[in-house]
């Protein structure tokens, strides 16, 4: 049975939204270009900064708000979304994007096996997201 030690997973993501930040930065210089480009790399360096924040702090209502961030489906999702929004420039920023495109499968995958433990800073940390035992019975009311 395969398991991924949630370190491996922390580097991975750190790699991921390093690349995606720097890559977005680069394709800043687009601005004179395309105007479009631009804009997508504005808003996946906004999609890529909290990557990176949150295998450090996660902030106590992003689970609310960005729910995507907290899961491998979610995650791999948004990889892939990265992936094609920075697909533009030279050979090395390419290959950057393939990879962050491959890790994007890969956690799609990771969803799908029992055996890969979630890392601790995808759970949200006000409490579990379902609540069980509520005490909200409508039939105590009479």
């Amino acid at each position: 049975m395969p398991t991924v030690s949630t370190t491996v997973i922390k580097y991975i993501n750190l790699a991921v939204g390093t690349i995606a930040i720097l890559s977005s930065l680069i394709q800043f210089i687009y601005i004179y270009k395309n105007f479009t480009e631009f804009l997508l790399a504005m808003s996946s360096f906004a999609l890529a900064f909290p990557i990176i924040l949150l295998e450090f702090k996660v902030p106590p209502d992003l689970h609310r708000f960005a729910s995507f961030y907290f899961s491998f489906l979610g995650r791999g999702l948004l990889y892939i979304l990265l992936s094609f929004m920075l697909a533009f420039g030279g050979l090395k920023k390419i290959l950057a994007d393939i990879f962050i495109f491959l890790v994007g499968i890969v956690f799609i995958c990771f969803q799908f096996l029992p055996d890969i433990e979630e890392p601790r800073n995808f759970r949200p940390t006000g409490g579990s997201v379902i609540a069980i035992g509520e005490d909200d019975d409508i039939g105590d009311v009479i």
